[in-house]
């Protein structure tokens, strides 16, 4: 095997490792195996061991699961035997006297005892030093990775197989497993043998357009990069008897009216329910189109050029060398400047940002959905957030014009997904009803024909009507002749008791200027404006009032089923909700609901993935007719709510509740250097694709925010330094009763772990910027009082600032020798050398205020 083609086996392997799922699960079991071994076989303990211990371990181990018995192992010697025979094997392992012939250091007769089960003892009690071997399977495994293992090595050769192994050991390393041992080693070698090739299968994954979005639509794929989504490949077991696997090849091949070749990657993933994951190798900066294909005589025959719907196929040796060679030729896909983007976007428009209030605004909004903006008036708060919501793309309208029995819809992602939409109700009243959750078949007119698809009447979330399915040769011609973005009209047939037979579908408008002139792109911004007398959630999620037998809806509540509806439907939008002059009036009365449920947190896996654990309930008598809510609703991750506030003797201080459930940002500095920005309205009409990667960016490929615990350990097991910093922190507010607990420890470092990926903070001052901008964010929030509550506190944090990991008080305190002289004061503080300068600056204008007014507060 070649040292790269190892290495990208590594690599795979080494990547699941810290990832859910079967790798990982296996990886925690041969852990716990080892530290079984490491409690049992000592010399001390061996010789007490009970029969319960010894087959609970002998239990975990592959030899005595799949080929042998423990009752088998003992019958020879019985349980002194084995005790004995195990004290010789762990002090030969100890003292490095192991041979080639392990037996002889296993002086046991039972059935089972050979080099494997005896390999796989010393392996689980020395992971470092000794590897497993089977005088059957290793050889077999080891030739399989392209080893050249002679054949006399076949037969009772462990001391032989150490050198392959520790190639492969220090592959693994290499790849970032970097605490492996050879308890991996044997993972790795059993997993490459069941779900490897020493040469990998190219495959042609077909689908239409919207599958892959993240790739060429919304793609910010680049090489190196992993694929957000699990890709479809839906290959025919029994028409190719085989499928993909990781280590394979994927060249994905988009239908529809740009048809041809839009990206290849590694696959990383085995199959799961047709899926798997990518790791991109080549997105060119345009489609590879099939009429390049048909000229090129070894792909003119591919499949996929003369049969419009094939399932995944593989690909020759020929064919994929061929494709792979107008990949490299094609130019790659230019960079995507995230920051300059947005940057450039916000100045077009008269709107002034530092660099780091945008990223500290992107990285917030990344990590978690809730984020308030503090400042004074005027400097763009409100701004900010509106505009950078409108720089994404915009979902359609969620309700279809209809005029004249016809209605026009927008081709939608979830449409091209899901292969169905929803009818509105206002077209359901022009024909007798149908029976509630049926399905009935109904003939379909399109352009070339007519064919049957499925129609059922429904009334969920909010929105009664009747859900119309794709099927056969019109979602065929669906797929061929609509893109994202298109309109199309849905005209019911009708016999003469009003009976609805079928429908007729084209694309285009029946009425073309009221299409283009109307507003049916709907938003994914809702602007609510709070007023001082809100008391209670009503003015939100609305009520229901019984003197009109009516409920009574919102803006806001509307707003929410729709961002829940396109969260279940992964059309992939992201929805914003501005609450402007959000502490007109208490937070904690009028949010209170909303509050609870963000910090229920999320599940995890399963139908309900990414959905809130608890719901917003919603009271109405059971016998309520009409416009009904849910009677419970989910917060989905695609929402992110956004409140503005400023600060003044006419507004309510937040409590430590809301601050500590939020990413707080300050807007107090301003600089009229550079202001005002040069206005250009043309540089915010970003193309489509520029959107879509924006929106791929700051979802993380549609992941959403999520404070997630995996992410959290990965990113302190590489950083420890991080834990020790907060810590070092936390230390220092506790005797202050200051201290903050887990949730703002997990918020800080999956801020961190967001801004290690977004690069946003990569050009900006200090030692870790995005940490300082974390702890400014959510640590100083809370500090409010009096200056014998926080002046002492306010010093531990300025002497953190000077040296997070060795606070220095003495030079702070040196510093505020004279605090009566608050001016030299102040600016003694200001020349010192801080690790952390925002948060020292934001710390030491609270202290000025403590000194000069006997009181502080942030914001």
């Amino acid at each position: 095997m070649s040292k790269n083609r190892l290495y990208q086996l590594a690599k795979i392997f080494a990547d699941q490792l810290f990832k859910s799922g079967a790798v990982r699960d296996e990886m925690f079991r041969r852990a716990r195996r080892h530290e079984t071994a490491s409690h049992l076989f000592t010399k001390e303990r061996i010789p007490t061991l009970t029969e319960e211990e010894l087959r609970g371990f002998f239990g975990q181990l592959e030899a005595m699961q799949y080929f042998f018995d423990f009752d088998d192992l003992i019958a020879g010697a019985g349980i002194d035997g084995l005790r004995s025979a195990l004290c010789t094997l762990i002090t030969s392992a100890e003292d490095g006297s192991l041979g080639n012939n392990l037996k002889n250091s296993f002086p046991i007769a039972g059935q089972g005892a050979g080099p494997g089960l005896i390999s796989q003892i010393i392996n689980a009690r020395f992971p470092q030093k000794y590897w497993v071997y089977s005088r059957e399977t290793t050889p077999k495994q080891l030739r399989h990775l392209g080893f050249e293992i002679p054949e006399h090595q076949s037969s009772n050769s462990y001391t032989a197989a150490g050198t392959y192994m520790q190639q492969i050991l220090e592959s693994i390393m290499s790849a970032g497993a970097v605490s492996a041992d050879y308890l991996i080693v044997d993972q790795f070698l059993w997993w490459a043998y069941w779900g490897q090739r020493s040469e990998p299968q190219a495959w042609l994954f077909s689908a239409g357009a919207e599958h892959y979005r993240n790739v060429a639509q919304l793609g910010m794929a680049r090489p190196g990069q992993d694929s957000g989504d699990a890709i479809r490949w839906a290959a025919a077991a029994p028409r190719h008897r085989k499928e993909p696997h990781a280590g394979d090849i994927a060249v994905l091949w988009q239908s529809g009216q740009s048809r041809g070749i839009v990206a290849a990657g590694l696959i990383t993933t085995e199959p799961d329910d047709g899926r798997v994951a990518l790791r991109y190798t080549h997105v060119p900066s345009s489609i590879i189109e099939s009429t390049e294909l048909s000229t090129n005589p070894i792909l003119d025959s591919l499949e996929i050029l003369t049969t419009p719907h094939p399932p995944s196929y593989p690909l020759t040796t020929e064919q994929w060398k061929e494709i792979e060679k107008l990949l490299v030729a094609s130019p790659p896909r230019p960079p995507f400047h995230l920051h300059g983007v947005i940057a450039a976007s916000l100045s077009s428009q008269g709107l002034h940002f530092t660099p780091l209030q945008i990223a500290t605004y992107y990285t917030a909004l990344q990590t978690k959905g809730f984020a308030i903006l503090s400042g004074i008036s005027g400097t763009g708060k409100t701004k900010l957030a509106q505009h950078f919501a409108e720089l994404l793309p915009q979902p359609a309208s969620p309700e279809p014009a209809v005029r004249d029995s016809i209605a026009t819809f927008t081709v939608g992602l979830s449409m091209l997904k899901w292969n169905q939409f929803v009818i509105p109700q206002s077209m359901t009243r022009l024909f007798n009803p149908l029976p509630p959750n049926k399905k009935y078949q109904v003939k379909v007119h399109f352009e070339g024909g007519a064919a049957l698809c499925t129609v059922s009447q429904f009334a969920g979330d909010g929105y009664p009507g009747m859900k119309f399915i794709l099927s056969g040769p019109v979602r065929e011609w669906f797929h061929e002749t609509l893109a994202l973005g298109d309109p199309f009209t849905l005209d019911p047939q009708l016999d003469d008791e009003q009976n609805l037979t079928g429908f007729h579908i084209s694309k285009g408008s029946e009425h073309p200027e009221e299409f283009q002139q109307g507003d049916n792109h709907g938003s994914n911004l809702l602007f609510v404006p709070v007023r001082p007398d809100w008391r209670d959630s009503k003015s939100l999620l609305g009520y229901y009032n019984p003197l009109t037998s009516t409920y009574e809806w919102t803006d806001f509540l509307r707003f929410l089923q729709r961002a829940e509806r396109s969260y279940k439907d992964g059309d992939g939008f992201a929805w914003f909700v501005i609450l402007d002059e959000m502490n007109l009036a208490h937070v904690e009365y009028y949010f209170a609901d909303l509050l609870s449920v963000l910090e229920s947190g999320r599940y995890e896996d399963g139908e309900m993935a990414g959905l809130s654990r608890e719901p917003l309930r919603f009271s109405f008598p059971e016998d309520a007719e009409g416009d009904l809510p849910p009677r419970e609703l989910r917060l989905p991750p695609n929402l992110y709510v956004v409140g503005t506030v400023n600060v003044d003797e006419t507004t309510h201080a937040f409590s430590p509740k809301v601050l500590d459930r939020a990413f707080t940002l300050e807007f107090t500095d301003v600089d009229f250097a550079a202001y005002p920005p040069q206005l250009n309205g043309d540089a915010t009409a970003h193309d489509a694709d520029t959107a879509r990667q924006l929106l791929t960016a700051f979802t993380q490929d549609g992941t959403f925010e999520r404070v997630d615990k995996g992410t959290i350990a990965a990113f302190v097991a590489d950083q420890p330094e991080v834990r020790d910093r907060l810590q070092s922190l936390n230390n220092l507010l506790k005797s202050h009763d200051m201290h903050f607990g887990y949730r703002v420890f997990d918020e800080i470092v999956t801020f961190l772990s967001a801004a290690e990926q977004n690069e946003m903070f990569a050009h900006e001052e200090g030692d870790d910027p995005a940490l300082d901008a974390a702890v400014l964010m959510k640590v100083l929030p809370k500090f409010h009082g009096s200056r014998g509550k926080l002046e002492a506190p306010l010093r531990a944090v300025l002497a953190w600032c000077l040296n997070p990991e060795i606070p220095d008080r003495v030079r702070i305190d040196g510093a505020l020798a004279n605090v009566e002289d608050t001016d030299h004061a102040t600016a003694s503080l200001q020349n010192l050398p801080f690790s952390h300068p925002r948060t020292a600056t934001r710390t030491i204008r609270m202290l000025r205020a403590l000194y000069t007014d006997g009181f502080a507060a942030f914001g």
